[in-house]
């Protein structure tokens, strides 16, 4: 049987008797992460020969050899070389481990005692084992930059991916997929990738996210909050807000603003977050109403703080036609109005000083002893403003009814209480009456002879402006807590003063919930006010235990009534 064509045969081994070549045919299987490693070993004689006390020997991979034993050859072609003349003698399969690089491996072969063949001979061979198989892992950054370098892969080994990771402006690198367009994250960086094939890997983005919110600006209804992504257009809302009197122009991002950035149903392309800004134009104004005063006034409107009389002045402006304004009053404890005077007003703007009247014309009265409130509105033919004020009723530092059953300070007494001292509103219980202390009427007209803010030290003196007897009745003396709050207010008869002469005065003092509690002493004279020397004290008394703060109170006023 003639020996495959790719038999690598020796060169001539001869002896006295004969002629002849070894061979050896080497092929190997690939096992992935191993070879597979075939042998056969080939004897060809020039001429006939007839052995079989021959010996065969082997050896692979520079290894020891070790023998196949004796083969029967028997060639019986005397015509040279004859490929009938080969005779198989032996075959061998290996396996070997591959490696990352190849190797080159050898056989050898030799044979003894073949007389009429050579005698004995050797022959080597070399073949290659190859190495791994490698495949190739690439990155694609798929929009970004500084995409990893590719690595290697070997057959059969795991390979961990590189922790390196693209850059993309605006977005989040979340891993690789298989596809341009895959969403879905395949692998992670560090991972591990065992697949034995090329492969390579695109980054799947996920862009920024920003928020587009809107704000009414004044206005309502304001579309809901979008989500924008990284250099993706947003459409925004053609729904708009409404405003009373308004009309809307568009969006901007500064609530000031009065130009417009973005439409409705336009896009905001802007990579980041915003608060988006109705741009209004104002359609309509309602009637402006400035500088408005009240003031009790006599009939012929010269103004008087007991006047029963009161004028208004304001000052109007339009931007519509048929105009007109009315004046509505009513005591400050009542609930409904009362309109007065109703007008028609020509032009755009003006002013109005007038007399509050009634319908038919005639001025209307207001009590002194009430405060009220005056308004006015000014209507146009799309809408009307209104305005207030406060009209106080007559200041009296002092009062008493005639019969002296009530006595009150900063407001008019009333008939209707019955042994009633009244401050400032705030009433408390008198008894018996036969010690009030001061009987007569009303005190009017009165007279601020000084004011200040002293604590009334020892080294404080007020000279009057005229003596105490020159007096219609006495001295007002108004006292506060260290401020223009919690005042108290004493009321000392200039009969008093002129029977006692140049003596010393105590006047308690607290707040409203005795937080502070102390007392002025002041000497008083005809024509003097002086301080004492404790006016600015504070401690404790043992004998009271209470706790006095004289230097938390200050002497503001001193009227004559």
């Amino acid at each position: 049987m003639p020996a495959p064509k790719d038999t690598q045969w020796s060169n001539v081994i001869s002896n006295n008797k004969g002629s002849a070549k070894l061979g050896i045919k080497v092929w190997t299987e690939d096992l992935g992460t191993k070879v597979k490693e075939h042998m056969e070993v080939w004897y060809w004689s020039q001429y006939s020969v007839y052995d079989e006390s021959n010996e065969f020997f082997i050896s692979v991979w520079g290894e020891e050899f070790w023998s196949i034993g004796s083969i029967l050859i028997n060639h019986t072609s005397n015509t040279s070389w004859s490929e009938s003349n080969q005779t198989l003698i032996g075959s061998w399969t290996g396996t070997h481990t591959k490696y990352e690089n190849a190797r080159n491996g050898n056989a050898s072969v030799k044979f003894t005692g073949i007389e009429y063949g050579g005698g004995s001979g050797s022959f080597v061979v070399t073949f290659n084992v190859s190495a791994l198989t490698t495949y190739t892992i690439s990155y694609n950054a798929n929009g970004g930059s500084n995409a990893p370098s590719s690595q290697t892969k070997w057959y059969g080994s795991a390979l961990t991916l590189t922790s390196s990771v693209p850059t993309r402006t605006g977005y989040t690198f979340l891993g690789w997929g298989t596809s341009a367009s895959d969403t879905t994250v395949d692998y992670k960086p560090s991972s591990t990738y065992g697949t034995n094939a090329n492969i390579t890997l695109y980054a799947i983005w996920k862009p920024h996210e920003y928020q587009v919110y809107f704000d009414a600006n004044g206005g309502s209804n304001a579309p809901s909050g979008l989500t924008k992504l990284h250099d993706v257009a947003l459409p925004l809302p053609s729904a708009i807000p409404i405003r009373t009197n308004h009309t809307f122009l568009g969006w901007n991002t500064y609530a000031s603003a009065t130009d417009v950035l973005y439409t409705a149903g336009s896009s905001y392309t802007t990579n980041a977050s915003a608060t988006l800004y109705a741009v209004w134009h104002l359609d309509y104004v309602k009637p402006r109403i400035d500088n408005m005063t009240v003031a009790r006034c006599d009939a012929n409107g010269n103004e008087r703080d007991d006047g029963t009389y009161v004028k208004v002045k304001f000052d109007w402006e339009t931007d519509r036609d048929n105009v007109m304004y009315a004046v509505y009053y009513k005591k400050k404890s009542d609930n409904a109005y009362t309109i007065a005077q109703k007008e028609v007003l020509y032009d755009t703007s003006g002013s109005v000083s007038a007399l509050i009247y009634d319908s038919s014309g005639n001025s209307v009265v207001f009590d002194t002893e009430y405060p009220y409130v005056i308004k006015v509105n000014v209507a146009d033919n799309n809408g009307y403003n209104s305005h207030e004020k406060p009209l106080n009723a007559l200041f009296i530092p002092i009062d008493a009814t005639p019969q002296s059953k009530n006595i009150s300070f900063g407001e008019p007494a009333k008939d209707d209480e019955d042994g009633v001292l009244r401050f400032a509103y705030k009433t408390v219980d008198v008894a018996p009456k036969s010690q009030l202390l001061y009987k007569g009427s009303r005190f009017f007209g009165q007279t601020l002879l000084w004011s200040g803010n002293s604590l009334m030290t020892e080294a404080s003196t007020i000279t009057l402006p005229k003596t105490v007897g020159e007096m219609k009745n006495g001295i007002l003396l108004v006292f506060s807590r260290d401020g223009d709050y919690n005042v108290t207010s004493y009321f000392v008869p200039k009969d008093t003063i002129a029977s006692f002469g140049r003596t010393g005065w105590n006047f308690p003092l607290c707040t409203v919930l005795f937080d502070y509690i102390g007392a002025k002493t002041l000497y008083i004279s005809t024509d003097k006010i002086e301080g004492h020397k404790d006016n600015d004290a504070t401690g404790k008394n043992e004998t009271s235990g209470i706790t006095y703060h004289n230097e938390a109170f200050r002497l503001r006023y001193v009227y004559e009534v």
